[in-house]
């Protein structure tokens, strides 16, 4: 009996320790799929939250993008981006303004100044017009600026244009982008790893009454957390030292947005005024009977052969009617332009204009140096005189007569109004170099003692002054040259609108012809803005900046003949022709 007592009692105890270790098994059956469970949301959570991010990202990028192609319809510097939001903002009315933003102070640019070097801070979604971004965790989006891409100080300068490159490394590549927007995640510990400095990311709340500027290594990590700022970052890293999420403008988005723009300026800025550079009361080409008389016939100024522009002296080429602009600039010292002395066809002489007063022997004149004319007059009675100059290579560059270069030198009063000198000029069409004669016309030389008296009158080159095209400080189109966007541009015209032709063309045989243009063969002057290097183009060595082929798509824009062709941009063609002026 106490045997088979103990037998029951011995399996009642095996029996409980199967059931508890059945109840263990339970409950680290149901830990293991609450655990499983719960990784596979929190998995779903980032996917959605880095969807989130994303989408941010994106929305923010197309919103520089057009912000920037906006700001180039009026910008000095098309192609510039704005400024991050300034860290003393944060927390104020101010935040989502770039730093130094025209709203906080008026006279500070659109997109306002932050400094030279690689820029780093938050995007700036106030001056963007846009409202404000958050990432997947409901933080402000981060934002990079390559160098060169950003206005440095008030009033200071910049270059940018189609060839103007991007100075961001991304993930070891050089030249990777212009900018970065940066979505920064939940804060993390940072292990230290290579590339990636250890920190405790702590951020302050933005609605705390004086909230501390961010430091950007509470928000990026490693390579993106450089503090101050290099122009070295990355797309990746180790999951427990980096959480950033980045997305890139390449210079060839931000150009393929900025040079539809730059284009309409070229139409609407730069060619009116070419086309009426030798045009108008001071160059009085009526005057000249081979001329036309109708203001709306052109002449232009000869073409530079085509080379390297970043060491071309833009200095135009008799007979070339394509290339460069020539737009060589060297104010009054220029050895390019200059009167010409030593020829009897060419030094300069003074006339008797009109019935009154008398001038004894022939004046003696000369040029000065190359650079100024002086003449010795002696006379009575007080005539009016004539003085004609003849100044070399003045179709070959752009010039604009400059009246105020011409002083009055005897020390007597000024002539009664309507008596005031007079300069007009008018082109030399016996010769293809681009001679230009000036006229300066002193009006009743002061004389009061009804003697004989000797003056020297004299002038200088400086008469024939830079043209405002070649003005980087010119309001309307400083922005040209400044940026050096004439690099980028192709200049041809009819051969006979130069200085010493018919200045017509009646067909295809004689006008220039825009294939897939109307009307069909009757432009007399266009330009071609080249735009950007595309994938099958290079110009980074001065034999690829010499070749055409670097920046036309198409032959028959590259082959110097009268025929030019314009077509849909796209992936692999971007020229875009701007016609100056066709006949009617």
């Amino acid at each position: 009996m106490k045997r088979d007592q103990f037998s029951r009692a011995r399996h009642r105890a095996q029996s409980g320790a199967v059931l508890i270790v059945l109840a263990v098994i339970m409950v680290v059956g149901t830990t293991g799929v609450l655990l499983s469970a719960l990784n596979g949301a929190s998995n779903k959570m980032e996917i959605v939250r880095r969807a989130d991010s994303a989408r941010a990202l994106d929305e923010a990028k197309q919103a520089l993008l057009g912000f920037v192609a906006s700001q180039a319809a009026t910008d000095s510097n098309p192609g510039r981006l704005p400024c991050p939001e300034a860290p003393s903002y944060f927390g104020t009315a101010n935040a989502g303004l770039s730093q130094n933003d025209y709203q906080v102070n008026n006279t500070y640019p659109v997109g306002g100044y932050c400094g030279s070097g690689t820029v780093v801070g938050r995007l700036p979604w106030r001056t963007l017009g846009i409202s404000k971004l958050v990432d997947g965790y409901d933080e402000p989006l981060w934002y990079v600026i390559s160098p060169g891409f950003a206005m440095p100080s008030f009033g200071g300068s910049l270059t940018i244009n189609s060839n103007t490159a991007a100075q961001l490394t991304v993930d070891g590549v050089s030249a990777s982008a212009v900018a970065l927007i940066i979505a920064p995640g939940a804060a993390m510990t940072v292990e230290s790893a290579t590339g990636c400095t250890a920190r405790v990311q702590a951020r302050s709340a933005e609605t705390a009454a004086s909230p501390p500027a961010p430091d950007l290594r509470d928000y990026l990590e490693c390579d993106n957390a450089t503090s101050p700022a290099d122009a070295i970052f990355v797309t990746s890293g180790a999951t427990t030292s980096y959480n950033d999420q980045v997305l890139r403008i390449t210079d060839a988005e931000l150009f393929d947005a900025v040079e539809p723009v730059v284009a309409k300026r070229i139409e609407t800025e730069i060619a009116p005024v070419l086309k009426k550079i030798y045009l108008g009361t001071d160059w009085s080409l009526p005057a000249i009977p081979t001329l036309p008389t109708t203001p709306t016939d052109y002449i232009y100024p000869y073409a530079v052969t085509f080379a390297d522009p970043t060491t071309s002296l833009f200095q135009g080429s008799s007979g070339v009617t394509e290339g460069l602009l020539p737009l060589y600039a060297a104010g009054v010292s220029s050895s390019f332009v200059y009167w010409y002395d030593g020829s009897s066809s060419r030094k300069p002489t003074v006339t008797k204009v009109g019935a009154a007063g008398s001038i004894s022997g022939t004046p003696s004149c000369t040029a000065t140096s190359t650079t100024t004319v002086s003449c010795s007059v002696t006379y009575k009675d007080n005539p009016r005189i004539k003085i004609t100059a003849t100044a070399r290579s003045v179709a070959r560059t752009m010039r604009q007569l400059n009246s105020a270069a011409v002083p009055l030198t005897w020390a007597d009063p000024l002539p009664p109004a309507g008596n005031e000198l007079k300069v007009t000029a008018a082109f030399d069409t016996s010769t293809s170099n681009g001679r230009a004669s000036v006229y300066v016309e002193y009006s009743l030389l002061p004389d009061y003692s009804g003697s004989w008296i000797t003056r020297t009158l004299t002038f200088p080159i400086g008469i024939l002054a830079d043209h405002s095209l070649t003005d980087p400080n010119n309001a309307t189109t400083g922005w040209f040259v400044k940026n050096n966007w004439h690099h980028v541009v192709y200049y041809a015209f009819a051969p006979n609108y130069t200085a010493n032709q018919s200045h017509s063309c009646a067909t295809s045989s004689t006008c220039l012809t825009v294939n897939n243009l109307t009307p069909t063969g009757k432009q007399r002057a266009l330009l071609i803005l080249t735009g950007r290097t595309l994938s099958f183009q290079a110009r980074s060595t001065a034999a690829q900046r010499a070749n055409l082929t670097n920046y036309f798509e198409d032959p028959e824009n590259r082959d110097l003949d009268l025929v030019f062709v314009k077509n849909t941009t796209s992936k692999t063609y971007n020229d875009r022709v701007v016609v100056v002026d066709s006949n009617p």
